[in-house]
């Protein structure tokens, strides 16, 4: 199985943050990796191989056979999560002889790419058990049960411009006819009828879901596509062709940890697309104090002096999200000098303002590797009249005080439910984080 399969793949397990989470654990899991739990004491051993999970994020780490005290901490920075709708804790809506549902925005999604498709929820729900217990389980409703219909250009020219996305973003469930029948039992928060699928894709008696958490989805899949089959269309590859690659070049990086002196890390967080402030999201300490307890629970190296500055002093993270690549359509919104090109390689991005991390030396270090595994490589800024988005990078460089850089495969439709990627540049970006 190619890359490109292998990614396809990944992304069809993954309708939502957690399911990528599910799909990084299976990944870690094949690969011989202990899973831990953070309110469980750790004992490490070189050449030891872990992770953990925290909601929608996951934390994975392999310590190097000849760990030395002071050895550097390599890691890759990704992030989970994606632009959607989530829908809303009182989400049952009934208007116009219709069952709708109530979703939020989450993140800075283009939504008007989001009308007239075949949606889905995916998530997970808190379930009670016949002994009186809760389990939080994923969730996913395999086909499509939602769909946001556009108003007809008859009925208004400019409808397709401009929409509030509090009364025209609303999902329909069923009609009205056909659904209030169907409306079977009661759920304190959301239509019964949605509940009753919820529990039928878990299996348990509907009575027993507690309550979901839940965010909408494009049921058509990701395709390769193009004339000549170089790229992949679908949606969420704003992160998880970032994590994908991070993941999967850290996994097959493993042959070579016998003589790793430092630790390796690949870290997916969550909330990215909404400022990661959260317990889940990189401006929380997770990182910091992740390297910390790395260190503590590891007898071989846990007295040393000073050993955790020492550490992050000598370590560098590239903070692995997608970039821009130039729109055929529009390129006057780039940068003359920096238009990125999708199957060029990897896009090093840097912004004077912080929005990016990247620096001198260590833009120098990723062009110095790239070279090495014979990678090409770009380089990315905004124009001075355009916003600038950000990334994890400057939360990680400056909560954890590590040399950060921004790098990431150069992508089409940013934020759209179906973007585009060249599938040339997994290729670029295995071999470079490899």
């Amino acid at each position: 199985m190619t890359s490109a399969q292998k990614f396809i793949e990944f992304l069809r397990e993954s309708p939502s943050a957690y399911h990528c989470v599910l799909a990084s654990k299976k990944m870690l899991v094949q690969a011989g990796f202990q899973e831990l739990e953070e309110s469980q004491a750790w004992n490490l051993v070189p050449s030891g191989k872990y992770f953990f999970t925290r909601g929608a994020s996951v934390m994975a780490f392999a310590l190097g056979g000849a760990l030395q005290a002071g050895g550097s901490f390599k890691i890759i920075g990704a992030h989970t999560d994606c632009p959607t709708l989530k829908i809303k804790p009182n989400s049952a809506v009934n208007r116009s002889n219709c069952l709708s549902v109530g979703v939020q925005t989450y993140g800075g999604g283009v939504w008007t790419t989001w009308f007239d498709r075949d949606l889905s929820v995916a998530g997970r729900a808190v379930v009670s058990t016949p002994e009186g217990r809760f389990q939080v389980r994923p969730v996913n409703v395999h086909r499509p049960i939602l769909r946001i219909p556009n108003l007809a250009i008859h009925l208004d020219r400019e409808a397709s411009k401009t929409f509030n996305p509090q009364t025209h973003l609303l999902p329909m469930l069923a009609s009205a006819i056909k659904g209030s029948p169907a409306q079977t039992g009661s759920h304190e928060f959301h239509h019964p009828l949605l509940m009753r699928l919820v529990a039928e894709e878990l299996q348990v008696p509907v009575t027993s879901i507690v309550d979901v958490d839940l965010s909408l989805y494009d049921c058509q899949g990701p395709v390769v596509g193009g004339a000549l089959n170089e790229f992949i269309f679908g949606q969420h590859l704003d992160n998880a062709i970032m994590a994908y690659c991070g993941l999967d070049a850290f996994v097959g990086s493993m042959g070579s940890l016998a003589t790793e002196q430092g630790v390796r890390m690949c870290c997916c967080f969550d909330h990215e697309e909404v400022g990661s402030r959260s317990a889940e999201g990189a401006e929380a300490t997770t990182l910091y104090t992740l390297m910390s307890r790395i260190l503590r629970a590891t007898p071989a190296v846990a007295a040393a002096e000073g050993l955790l500055d020492r550490c992050i002093a000598r370590s560098m993270v590239i903070s692995a999200d997608v970039a821009h690549a130039l729109h055929p359509n529009y390129s006057e919104k780039h940068d003359e000098k920096h238009q990125c090109q999708m199957g060029a390689g990897p896009v090093i991005k840097f912004d004077t303002c912080q929005r990016y991390s990247t620096g001198l030396v260590n833009s120098f270090v990723l062009t110095q590797l790239a070279a090495q595994a014979n990678v090409p490589v770009q380089r990315f800024m905004v124009r001075n009249d355009s916003p600038c988005g950000s990334t994890i990078g400057p939360a990680i460089a400056s909560g954890c005080q590590i040399s950060t850089a921004d790098l990431g495969i150069p992508i089409l439709s940013m934020h759209s439910i179906r973007e585009q990627a060249a599938l040339d540049d997994i290729e670029h970006t295995l071999k470079l984080f490899q």
